[in-house]
């Protein structure tokens, strides 16, 4: 799933961590993974480190929501803008 604040191929949302009226859960987006193994040339190990890290990142978002946290919420905040910065050529 490419972000929408990127241009097309530039940034991909690998999972999301949900909370709405079907409960709390994660989404996790295969075809974010496999664009960007073709682009970074993953072998197996990398696509299972990935998906791993993902898989960790998304219930870290779960654990903290559960404990009225938002530690990780603020940092991919930071991160996203520090990011769109860098696109934008921001200083």
């Amino acid at each position: 799933m490419p972000d929408p604040e990127f241009p097309p191929g530039e940034m991909y949302i690998l999972g999301e961590y949900c909370e709405d009226l079907l409960g709390r859960y994660i989404n996790l987006y295969y075809g974010s993974f496999a664009a960007l193994a073709e682009r970074e040339d993953w072998d197996r190990a990398a696509w299972e480190a990935e998906l791993r890290d993902t898989l960790s990142h998304e219930l870290t978002h779960h654990m903290e929501s559960r404990g009225g946290l938002h530690g990780l919420d603020d940092r991919d905040a930071a991160e996203l803008e520090a990011w769109r910065q860098e696109f934008r050529g921001d200083p």
